[in-house]
């Protein structure tokens, strides 16, 4: 083991980042979310007293940028296509009635009165199967 200062680990995550990026995108998922958490590593490595012995500089790079992703917020659009799975669900969970009430309202630009027409409803049960779509989406994201 040597001691490594903050210094020599930024020159080696420099010199390595194709290498440490491309280790950290297997373990993530991404490259994306890997060069966001290497950014912050090197962040990091810019303030603060020296680290001490490491005993393989490279294995601490990728287990710092490790850490780092599992502390970081969600990411959003992980977020939003897991809310989109949740919403799809939750509608295919619905009446078969409902469920094409809830769609004929939300892709048509048609009154509801036409679509209660449409499917031998009155326009109030047209609302009540829209809210209840509504409701429904709401608790299943809850």
């Amino acid at each position: 083991m040597v001691d490594t200062d903050r210094a020599a680990l930024r020159l080696l995550l420099v010199a390595d980042y194709s290498d440490l990026s491309r280790r950290l995108a297997r373990r993530l998922g991404s490259f994306e979310k890997a060069d966001r958490a290497l950014e912050e590593a090197y962040a990091r490595l810019e303030d603060g007293p020296d680290i001490g012995p490491v005993r393989c500089a490279k294995d601490y790079l990728l287990r710092l940028a490790l850490e780092i992703a599992a502390t970081r917020e969600p990411d959003p659009a992980a977020q939003r296509r897991s809310e989109v799975q949740t919403l799809a669900h939750a509608l295919a969970e619905l009446p078969e009635r409902s469920r094409n009430i809830f769609k004929a309202v939300l892709l048509n630009t048609m009154p509801r009165s036409n679509i209660a027409e449409r499917f031998g409803v009155s326009v109030s049960t047209v609302n009540s199967e829209v809210q209840r779509a509504l409701e429904h989406g709401l608790r299943r994201l809850a």
